[in-house]
């Protein structure tokens, strides 16, 4: 058996781009695109491995996966891709003996965490480049993911593929993006203040590699923008009040842990919105460029859910409250936020309560493993 060859059966932007950092770290991917590619390459290859999300075409990995040879009877590992809705599904695959299940959003360092421990690799650790040293911790580690995965919008979007929107679906994708590109400007102005505040080194490290990243993405935001002709339609939108009492409330954050609890939910809800939006505009350069942005955004969301859950390990009652009002306090002006785009949002067939219940339950999962031993990356 191929001891490092993966074979990942995914049909949209995201495999492309976990198959790219995988092929960086020493693994093989292969991407098996509909049902007839993966059974053929099964017939016809080895491999150690196989990573499949848990919604695959119009069926389910479940039903799926069985077919291809009998891959669970050659010992072969199956590791599914899955969100916090699909409660349901999860349990169904449990029964059938799938217990390998990596939660989206996720950061493309800890999937091959996960991976390399059932493959046989060489994995050159970070901690290497000084001999002798102590492994680095798990913020470090987010830190030195931060370092490698750094993209360039202008030399890696393919900004001449064609958009496929008209005016009024350009305007409205103006619209609700609006929140999340002034996010990226509320982080790009805020971050170097709150670098400041926090004693941890390695928590200032990783934010200012945060903040590049913020910076890269406003910039990416403005030159799609332009390539959808929508500048002027984004201008109006952002003075929405709704948007401008959002980013009021969380400049009210003034303590280290109340202002990483309001980063969470917002990096969670831009998370959320434009995986949806990716997989709903029918548009390869916005699908494009939002799934460069979402592995950025999983990572940011892996950071503060690790560093709360430190942060909170032996935490009071009181504490604990005064957290979860902070986020009950962001979702309910996420809430409010997302109803006001409404028209916007149904111009691809996306509901505002659907959305606003993925962000909450995503949240407030997360928010439960602070005082738990759940780790949920």
């Amino acid at each position: 058996m191929n001891t490092d060859v993966l074979l990942i059966i995914e049909d949209n932007l995201t495999a492309k781009s976990l198959a790219s950092f995988l092929l960086r770290h020493g693994l093989r991917p292969k991407i098996a695109s509909n049902a007839g590619f993966a059974q053929k390459f099964c017939e016809t290859n080895e491999f150690s491995l196989v990573v499949c999300d848990i919604h695959f075409k119009n069926e389910t990995a479940i039903n799926f996966l069985p077919r291809l040879n009998d891959i669970k009877t050659r010992g072969v590992p199956v590791f599914l891709i899955a969100g916090y809705s699909d409660a349901a599904l999860i349990r169904e695959a449990e029964y059938a003996g799938y217990t390998n299940l990596i939660f989206k959003p996720f950061d493309y360092s800890i999937i091959f965490d996960h991976l390399s421990k059932h493959v046989q690799l060489c994995k050159v650790s970070e901690s290497s480049v000084i001999p002798g040293g102590a492994p680095p911790s798990p913020i470090k580690r987010f830190f030195y993911n931060a370092l490698s995965s750094q993209w360039n919008p202008i030399k890696e979007i393919k900004w001449n593929e064609k958009v496929g929107l008209d005016h009024s679906r350009s305007v409205a994708m103006a619209n609700i993006l609006s929140p999340i590109i002034m996010g990226e400007y509320s982080a790009f102005n805020g971050i170097p203040q709150r670098i400041i505040a926090f004693s941890n080194s390695e928590v200032k490290q990783y934010l200012a590699v945060q903040l590049v990243d913020e910076t890269r993405h406003a910039e990416a935001f403005e030159l799609y923008l332009e390539r959808i002709d929508a500048v002027d339609a984004y201008k109006k939108a952002w003075r929405n009040i709704k948007v401008v009492r959002y980013f009021n409330e969380m400049k009210k954050l003034t303590s280290c842990e109340e202002w990483i609890t309001g980063l969470l939910v917002t990096e969670v809800t831009a998370h959320t919105l434009l995986a949806q939006y990716s997989n709903n505009v029918n548009c390869r350069l916005s699908s494009h460029l939002f799934n460069m942005i979402i592995a950025d955004e999983a990572r940011h969301i892996g950071f503060v859910t690790h560093y709360l859950k430190q942060l909170h390990r032996d935490t009071s009652i009181a504490d604990r409250e005064h957290i979860e009002k902070i986020s009950e306090r962001i979702l309910s002006l996420t809430q409010l936020m997302l109803h006001f785009y409404k028209p916007s949002l149904q111009a691809f067939n996306l509901c505002p309560d659907l959305l606003y219940g993925q962000i909450r339950a995503d949240v407030n999962q997360r928010m439960a493993s602070l005082f738990t031993n759940a780790d949920i990356t």
